[in-house]
Formats: C-alpha cells, structure tokens, sequence
C-alpha cells in the first residue's frame, strides 16, 4: 500500500503514469481523514479517477460517499475530476513532446505543438519560447496571430 506524504496532493503531478491504486489511496486518504482533514468532494474525486483506471473497490466507494454528499457536491467532484485529467493529459503531452524537440530539434511542427500544449498547463513564456523556434523554422506554419 502507498504512503502518501504531500501538503498539496492536488498540486502534484502524478500524471498518466500513475495506476488505479495509487488513487485509490489518495480517495481513501480524503474519505477517511487519514493525513489529510476529511473532504468528501476530493474523495469522489479520486476514486473517480481511480475507477476511470479500472480499480473495482474505487467505484464501490465513490457510491457509498455519493450518498452522504449533496447533488452540488458531486458535481464539483466530477469537475475537479475533469480539471485533473485535462491537466494532467496536457502534463503528459508536453513531456511527450519535449522529448519530440529533443530528438528532432529543427521539426517546427513539433515546437508548434509544444508551445500549445505548454500554452495549455500555464508555461507561457516557455511556450513563447517554442512558438518563435517554430515561427524560425517554418514561417507558414504558425498562424500570424499566435502569440
């Protein structure tokens, strides 16, 4: 079993490379208290994830919860949710293409997708960076009202 041991677990990048029982832990963290004050919502929201990735016990519990919460709380629950697999696909993204730049530094199609997918986690000036690289190499490439 995983002992988690981070103030700001939401802030932290576990990313596609993490499996189900990793956030599994993480709902039973929040529904349970354990380390962390207990937070219903933040629970839902783990196992929800955590059964997205095909763990069994997630689903099961992330019900029992949904029964004690209100209807605007489940909702926010399905929210940060999706907030946290958008970001995190976007996190993964641009690992993936770093690594694209990295093999292939003269590829402007790779640099253009960089700095959207940088665009997209908050790294503007990194972004910035990429677009110009990208705007170097292939003129035509970049919509002129990129920035």
């Amino acid at each position: 079993m995983a002992r988690f041991e981070i103030a700001d677990v939401d802030g932290a990048t576990l990313g596609a490379a993490a499996g189900a029982d990793v956030f599994f832990e993480l709902g039973m963290m929040y529904a349970s208290g354990r380390s962390v004050p207990v937070d219903l919502v933040s629970a839902h929201k783990w196992f929800n994830i955590a059964s997205m990735r095909g763990n069994q016990d997630a689903i099961r519990l992330r019900r029992e919860i949904a029964a004690e919460m209100s209807d605007a709380e489940i909702g926010a629950a399905q929210r940060a949710a999706r907030d946290w697999l958008k970001a995190n696909d976007a996190a993964a993204a641009v690992l993936s293409l770093r690594e694209a730049v990295r093999l292939a530094p003269k590829n402007p199609q790779a640099h253009y997708q960089l700095a959207l997918a940088l665009e997209r986690t908050g790294a503007h000036e990194e972004a910035r960076t990429h677009l110009e690289e990208a705007r170097r190499l292939a003129p035509d490439l970049v919509p002129r009202d990129a920035r």
